[in-house]
C-alpha cells in the first residue's frame, strides 16, 4: 500500500480502513488483494469460483468514484452480478 500512496494521484476512492483517497483502479486492487489475502472471499464450490475477490473490490471503488448508487442499489448490483456469473 505504500507504494500505491507514493504515486499519489487524483483522490478518487477511499481505501479502507485508513481512510486515504487514491485513484480509483489502485483502491480496487488493494481491496482485492486485502480480501484475497484476509481469505474474505467465499468460493461457490459447484463452479469453484470467487466471486467477489475482484469483482467486489472494483464496484466498490467505481461505485465511490461516481458517487451515483446508494447502498441498496450498489448491493443490488453486485447480487446480481454474482448471480449472473453463478448461472452459467
Amino acid at each position: 500500500m505504500m507504494q500505491v500512496l507514493e504515486w499519489g494521484g487524483r483522490a478518487e476512492s477511499t481505501i479502507l480502513p485508513s481512510g486515504r483517497r487514491i485513484p480509483t483502479p489502485q483502491v480496487a486492487w488493494i481491496h482485492g488483494t486485502m480480501m484475497y489475502s484476509l481469505d474474505c472471499d467465499g468460493v461457490h464450490e459447484g463452479t469453484i469460483i470467487h466471486a467477489l475477490t475482484a469483482h467486489f473490490p472494483a464496484a466498490l471503488a467505481a461505485t465511490e468514484a461516481k458517487g451515483h448508487l446508494s447502498g441498496r442499489e450498489f448491493i443490488s448490483g453486485v447480487s446480481l452480478f454474482i448471480d449472473l456469473i453463478l448461472s452459467h
